[in-house]
């Protein structure tokens, strides 16, 4: 197939919605596209090759936090073993802030935001330029260079910096420098008097000012900002023209020519190249068995001896030390070309200049493992797409299998958007809320009713906002149902008008599960979110729904928000509690890549994990000790309690005690000072553990815990890990 959609699932029994939502609008391409995913336990080695087995002109994945290291591990092996590979990346990982991600320079092109209304004409336009691949012209220079320069590989050709290999350091004289084999650098080496003496006092002040506050060797991040503050700045006072520029002259302008160009091919690859009145910048890409500092001693040391020769003048034509810059991927390459082609007007010479260049149209890609993609269109990198129109976009259901329908979870939507700002959602940057017209979305149910869908999970933010639409889906859902159907749904715990209440108490046993998002019950710290809370109403539905047959009702609350403390979190969690929620989720704050709780760092002294996904590790408030007991509670609390294993026996824990988190908090302690784990656990170990907590620590005797343990293990609760009822095999 010559396009792949794929992601990594957490598990096998998930699907993922957004990898149907693009084949289906890709028009008269879509029989020419192919669905591929995984869990995350496949190797990078596996998946790799399970997509390459269905030679793949282009794969696009769907990224979201908790895959995209395997997701970077796999591009990095595909960009390798097929360098001429399309790849193409989206999702909410990567929609926000993508630059300093790793996998950023391996892909070709981003895609921020929908997809189906750009898919078609991306893939259109990205076939076309393959299958119409032809070189350019090798080399274009200008009218007065001489027409003995030779011919320039083609650009695509040019190897760019791998995020994956070795990258040597080393600092020679004043400014760090980074090699790496089978790469392309920018080079700047100038004349000794090119730079007035004024400027180079106010360089070595600055410099020695930058290197008080950082020691070799220099990171990358270290690197970039060097560039910035001094590579930069250096290029403009060459630009101003300093020292005698007797590269203005022909005869001498022509001896460096001759020395650039002499081993182009033998030694070296030269890409665009000028040579200006006090210096020259150039690309250059060194070959097999040939260093950049030996060129560079070559380059100035035999055009010195050339140049001196000619003006009869002896000592140091060339400043001694150059500047050097490992490029870092196809869209730095075509701006240092600009640059480079620029200079000269920018600087305002009228003099001839002497300049080469390559042509860096063509598209032929080269074999070599190590090299990253070059650009082969006019397409930009990073894709806005703009909203999808919800009205004419052509709907994913169809792109279901009966393997999907019959052992693994079928996602749909009614709605895109969120009315809330809520600050660690990344729904807070969406503008509104949009809905899907019923009459296109019913029949498309319908359809996947008759196909034997019975556990419909619908993806909108907050089912209920609109109680009109929301009174809409549940009717057609009802009117419909089938033995054994469940609804799960998103739920804003605030709004429960008299309409959906009235609906929902009419629907049958275990119809609906509810996933009612509280996060906090401190005012203080709900306002500084914008996370609207009006407690006594969120307790009240809390409490009506969940004393609803036909309703499970999970509800979450977040550890770790800005100004929350241990001792709130306690009582939003018993606070909660009393309401009667069949399920308890304590989550960990987590900084999604872009959303706006970032704006809290440093006021709160928030520090999160590096990497994904990006947990908050303490707070001015809520030190790491206590946040890993949290974290640890929140692990047992799932497995004992949550997953309905030991509904009566883990009652007994916080009997008779004013608060139940602190009751469970003490459990949580004491079995992971017993254990050292908080995975692992058999019902059996589970069942011992409790008995001996109980036993000794509670006081109990140990016919009142065994018969509450015997009737848990005898029977699993009906209730029991709410979605897990709802992979059925067929």
């Amino acid at each position: 197939m010559d396009i792949v959609f794929s992601t990594f699932n957490a598990r096998y029994s998930h699907t993922a919605l957004a990898l149907r939502c693009l084949p289906a609008n890709l028009g008269d391409l879509h029989d020419r596209s192919v669905i591929v995913e995984f869990d995350n336990r496949l190797s990078p080695q596996a998946a790799a090759e399970k997509l390459l087995a269905h030679d793949p002109k282009i794969i696009l994945f769907s990224i979201y936090i908790w895959n995209l290291v395997i997701t970077y591990e796999t591009v990095a092996i595909l960009r390798t073993l097929r360098p001429s590979l399309k790849i193409i990346i989206g999702g909410p990982e990567v929609s926000y802030i993508y630059a300093d991600l790793l996998i950023y320079p391996l892909i070709d092109h981003l895609v921020c935001g929908e997809g189906e209304g750009v898919i078609e004409q991306l893939c259109r336009d990205l076939l076309v330029s393959q299958a119409s691949r032809l070189p350019c012209p090798s080399s274009v220079l200008q009218a007065s260079l001489s027409p003995c320069l030779n011919p320039v590989p083609q650009a695509s050709s040019l190897p760019c910096f791998n995020p994956v290999q070795e990258v040597r350091q080393s600092r020679r004289k004043n400014i760090p420098h980074w090699t790496q084999t089978d790469c392309t650098y920018f080079v700047t080496f100038r004349l000794a008097d090119s730079i007035a003496q004024s400027r180079i006092s106010e360089y070595k002040e600055l410099r020695e000012k930058w290197k008080e506050h950082h020691q070799p060797p220099c990171t990358e991040s270290e690197q970039a900002q060097f560039d910035e503050l001094f590579s930069e700045r250096v290029n403009n006072w060459l630009d101003e023209g300093a020292g005698a520029c007797i590269l203005c002259k022909p005869e001498i302008s022509k001896i460096v020519t001759d020395t650039l160009t002499h081993f182009d091919g033998e030694h070296y690859e030269l890409d665009e190249w000028v040579i200006m009145p006090n210096h020259v910048h150039t690309l250059v890409t060194p070959l097999p068995g040939f260093e950049l500092k030996d060129i560079l001693h070559s380059w100035k040391s035999y055009s010195a001896h050339a140049i001196n020769k000619i003006t009869g003048q002896t000592g140091a034509v060339w400043k001694h030390e150059s500047y050097d810059h490992i490029v870092r991927d196809h869209e730095e390459l075509n701006r240092i070309r600009l640059y480079i082609r620029n200079n000269p007007a920018k600087a305002g010479c009228s003099a001839e200049i002497r300049q080469g260049k390559r042509d860096a149209c063509d598209t032929l890609a080269v074999p070599q493992a190590s090299r990253l993609p070059c650009l082969e269109s006019s397409l930009p990198k990073v894709i806005e797409a703009p909203p999808a129109d919800l009205k004419h976009i052509a709907l994913p259901y169809d792109e279901y299998t009966d393997e999907d329908i019959a052992h693994r979870r079928i996602y749909v939507e009614t709605a895109r958007g969120c009315p809330f700002k809520c600050e660690y959602c990344l729904s807070a940057l969406e503008p509104n809320v949009r809905f899907f017209p019923p009459e296109r979305i019913f029949p498309m149910f319908g359809k996947l009713i008759e196909r034997g869908v019975r556990i419909f999970k619908l993806l909108d933010r907050s089912f209920n906002i609109n109680t009109a639409h929301a009174a809409a889906v549940l009717r057609f859902f009802l009117e419909n149902r089938r033995d054994g159907m469940m609804l799960h749904l998103e739920w804003e715990p605030e709004r429960l008008s008299p309409v959906l209440e009235k609906l929902i108490a009419g629907a049958p046993p275990g119809f609906l599960q509810l996933e009612v998002g509280v996060q906090t019950f401190n005012a203080e710290v709900a306002a500084r979110i914008e996370r609207p809370l009006d407690a006594e109403k969120v307790e009240a539905h809390i409490r009506t729904l969940a004393a609803l047959p036909s309703v499970h009702l999970h509800a979450d609350l977040i550890a770790g928000l800005p100004g929350e403390t241990f001792d709130s979190i306690a009582a939003g969690f018993d606070r909660l509690h009393a309401c009667g929620p069949h399920e308890i989720q304590l989550g960990i704050l987590k900084k999604l890549r872009g959303a706006p709780i970032a704006r809290h760092d440093v006021e709160w002294q928030m520090v999160y994990n590096t990497s994904p996904p990006y947990d908050v590790l303490q707070t001015a408030t809520l030190n790491f000790v206590d946040l890993q007991r949290i974290r640890r509670f929140a692990r047992f609390w799932d497995i004992i309690v949550n997953n309905g294993r030991f509904p009566e026996t883990s009652k007994l824990i916080w009997q008779n005690l004013p608060s139940v988190f602190g009751a469970f908090m003490e459990w949580s302690e004491w079995v992971y000072q017993q254990t050292h784990v908080t995975f692992g656990f058999t019902p059996a170990r589970l069942a011992q553990l409790l008995e001996q907590f109980l036993t000794e620590q509670r006081g109990f005797s140990a016919k009142t815990v065994r018969h509450a343990i015997d009737a848990d293990l005898a029977a699993r609760s009906p209730v029991a890990k709410g979605m897990e009822r709802q992979t059925r095999k067929r």
